[in-house]
């Protein structure tokens, strides 16, 4: 891992946290976004409205959605999204925010979830 202690990762006790090879990205149910040395903090909430591409169980794109939100303690996503629930196995999310009339709302990095 680049730039980033690991015990970050291991002490956490927020709603999520992951490791790749950026450093560590964790959700918070307090405060807003935050860099620091190979640590991202996002604000729980940061997925509403963000705009997805969703995958088949090969990784094939079927569509688009708009994410509703994410239950990080049950591992499950609320989608809006005309791609039937059987064919939804990957969601890639991007910058792009959206109402559900296609109305672009914002452009947002805050992590890399």
């Amino acid at each position: 891992m680049i730039g980033a202690d690991r015990s970050l990762l291991e002490d956490f006790q927020g709603l999520y946290a992951e490791a790749d090879a950026d450093g560590i990205v964790r959700v918070s149910e307090h405060g807003g976004p935050q860099r620091h040395r190979g640590l991202t903090v996002v604000p729980a909430g940061f997925e509403r409205d963000l705009l997805c591409g969703i995958g088949d169980h090969a990784g094939a794109v079927q569509g688009l959605g708009i994410i509703n939100g994410i239950d990080f303690r049950r591992r499950t996503v609320s989608l809006f999204t005309a791609v039937p629930e059987r064919f939804v196995r990957v969601v890639q999310t991007g910058d792009m925010y959206l109402a559900r009339d296609g109305f672009e709302l914002r452009h947002e990095r805050l992590g890399r979830l």
